[in-house]
């Protein structure tokens, strides 16, 4: 098993201004996984129709700022204790 790591980069919809997104590519922090939690790193991941929807939507439709990217596949680093089905290395599909 490797190291958790300590930050992660995530892509981040800001609320709209004047019709338009802004979008940012961030560092954010890595927590501690709960029991029934697996974390992969991402080797492709895509913005759908769907993610740009909700990027768009004003902020009485949701909070900001949004992290986009669910589709995806990657690696397992850790699993949670509970988890019995996955192990490390395995690839996934998001």
């Amino acid at each position: 098993m490797t190291n958790v790591p300590a930050t992660a980069q995530a892509f981040f919809a800001h609320e709209p201004a004047d019709g338009k997104v802004k979008f940012t590519l961030e560092d954010v922090l890595v927590r501690e996984l709960k029991d029934d939690e697996v974390l992969v790193r991402m080797v492709a991941t895509g913005i759908c129709h769907t993610d740009l929807i909700f990027a768009s939507l004003p902020k009485e439709a949701g909070s900001y700022c949004k992290v986009l990217g669910h589709e995806g596949g990657g690696y397992v680093e850790q699993v949670g204790a509970s988890i019995t089905h996955i192990k490390y290395g395995d690839a996934v599909l998001l």
